[in-house]
């Protein structure tokens, strides 16, 4: 089983609430060529969790 981990921008927050209502996501091919990203998703099968979130910085 396979756990990989997305960081989703601030910029993309609205794709990352329509994603999780339709449980459905996807990358742009300038995205999926970039950092090990291809290889990431093809060693992705039924089963395994991709977990999409990002960081909330709080200061105080």
């Amino acid at each position: 089983m396979v756990t990989a981990l997305v960081y989703v921008p601030a910029k993309s927050q609205e794709n990352l609430r329509i994603g999780i209502e339709r449980s459905i996501w996807g990358w742009r091919e300038e995205t999926v060529a970039k950092g090990g990203t291809l290889q990431v998703l093809n060693d992705l099968s039924e089963g395994d969790y991709l977990l999409l979130g990002r960081v909330r910085w709080i200061t105080m």
